[in-house]
């Protein structure tokens, strides 16, 4: 997973500046494609070592297709850099994207073309689903993951992958870890 930050997870030496609402700011993907040096740095370092395995990149905060296909573009250009400077890498991996917001989800058929597989980030869909901050003691009884209406929406997007057996949907975040999902995710 590349670097996922931004909004609750600051970090110091990113110079990036004060928002208002950072939830909905410059996050995840976003962040990323505007700081392009770090970006590339990242890539550059992934791609490096995957000499050493198998390789899945995860992208974090993709809202649409535009996003996935700059991401592609920047991996591109990665790569031939890497090529050209005679620096050995991986030119086989897969490309996945983190599912966190709800824009996503109505894009899915779109994006999941563009895609080799799909992680389910419960945490932040359910926050933005719902508009609640976990974190948020004031409203975070209304952050529940076992709700109906969330879990009808994790089965809208599992139907979604229904027919397309080369593509992988997996599912991360809390709700992955507790054992009391488990027989709502089955169902």
């Amino acid at each position: 997973r590349v670097l996922d930050t931004g909004a609750d997870k600051p970090i110091p030496y990113l110079d990036t500046l004060r928002e208002d609402n950072p939830a909905m700011g410059l996050r995840g993907i976003r962040l990323l494609l505007s700081e392009r040096d770090l970006f590339i740095t990242q890539l550059r370092a992934i791609l490096r070592a995957g000499v050493y395995g198998k390789l899945r990149i995860l992208f974090p905060m993709i809202t649409c297709v535009s996003e996935v296909l700059a991401v592609r573009e920047v991996l591109a250009e990665v790569e031939k850099e890497l090529h050209d400077q005679g620096i050995e890498h991986t030119e086989d991996y897969q490309i996945g994207i983190m599912l966190e917001v709800p824009s996503a989800i109505l894009a899915l058929k779109s994006l999941i073309k563009h895609v080799d597989y799909v992680s389910i980030g419960s945490n932040d869909l359910l926050q933005y689903t719902f508009a609640v901050d976990r974190g948020n003691e004031m409203v975070a009884a209304s952050y529940n993951p076992l709700h109906p209406l969330f879990l009808q929406l994790l089965h809208q997007i599992g139907d979604q992958f229904e027919g397309i057996p080369d593509k992988e949907l997996a599912l991360c975040g809390e709700m992955a870890g507790r054992v009391l999902a488990t027989p709502f995710l089955l169902g």
